[in-house]
Formats: structure tokens, sequence, C-alpha cells
């Protein structure tokens, strides 16, 4: 396959990325405790990354992409998937290429738990027949701001309120 130097390097720089991410951070002190005994932590920084809550951990299928309000049509013969991982990472397959990005909880959201994406990055493979519907589904997900979990359904809000919808799959 023509794919796996592709692969290897897209593993590679998501690697050095991640060891960067991890660097030994100078230590700040903690504020002194209040008067009435309880000590006021500093917020967190989004920049840091955060453990991602176990409802969204795990492999995910994606079942619906609705667009504006109205569904946008997948093509049966693709399957996209969603991994969350607890360290805060994520990654998937869009039909054609695989992807990558981050993940860091925020404050939450009207359509639910505040979530944003940092850049996805992914592997460069063109396929011309699902192309469209590639460019739509990374589109959306670069705009992610909340998620919701009911069940095994997962659903990420975009700021445009496009969604993506997806079942948790059976071996996570």
């Amino acid at each position: 396959m023509h794919d796996t130097p592709v692969l290897v390097t897209a593993a590679l720089v998501l690697g050095i990325l991640m060891a960067g991410c991890t660097a030994a951070q100078s230590s700040a002190t903690q504020p002194a405790p209040a008067a009435s005994g309880t000590q006021t932590l500093p917020a967190p920084s989004l920049s840091q990354p955060q453990a991602l809550p176990p409802d969204i951990t795990g492999t995910w299928k994606l079942t619906n992409m609705s667009i504006r309000g109205g569904t946008s049509m997948t093509i049966p013969s693709t399957e996209i998937t969603l991994i969350l991982n607890p360290d805060g990472s994520l990654s998937g397959y869009d039909g054609c290429n695989h992807y990558f990005a981050s993940a860091t909880l925020t404050s939450p959201a009207a359509s639910g738990t505040g979530l944003k994406l940092g850049t996805v990055g992914s592997t460069k493979k063109y396929c011309s027949a699902v192309a469209e519907q590639e460019q739509q589904y990374l589109n959306i997900l670069e705009k992610t701001v909340s998620y919701s979990v009911e069940g095994s359904r997962l659903t990420l809000t975009a700021t445009t309120k496009d969604t993506l919808v997806y079942e948790r799959s059976p071996a996570s």
C-alpha cells in the first residue's frame, strides 16, 4: 500500500507535537489560604491538556451529520469514526483519510458541555467519491464548541449549529 509512508509520517508528527505539549512547566506557587480556611485555586489553563471524562472517551461511529438544521447524506459505504482518548487527544477516519487533533473541555455551552478542538490535521489522500463529505465532516469537527451524551449517543455541536451524531462502537 502507498498509504504506509504517509501514516508513519503523520504518526511521527503527532508524536513530536504531543511531546512538545508535555514539556516541563515552570512551577507556580499556590495562593495562600483565605482567612476562612478555604484555598483559592487558579483557573485551569486551556493550553494545558486535560483529561476527558469517561462518558465521551472511546470509539464512536458517525450516524448522522446535520448541516444547518438539515441532514447531510453520508455515503453508506464509508465509515467515519472518532476516537477520544482520556488524555485529550483524538483521532479517527473520515472515510478517506486519518485525522487527529486535541480536545479541551471549556465552560458549559447552551447545547451541552463545552468542548474545543485544536487544529485538525489529517493524511492527504484524495478520494473523489467522498471528497465533499470529507470536507463537510472536517469543517464541522473543527468548529466544535460542545458535546452531549445520551446513552450510547454522542452529539458534537459546532459554532454554526451543525451537528455530528455518533453511536458508541461495541468495542469501546
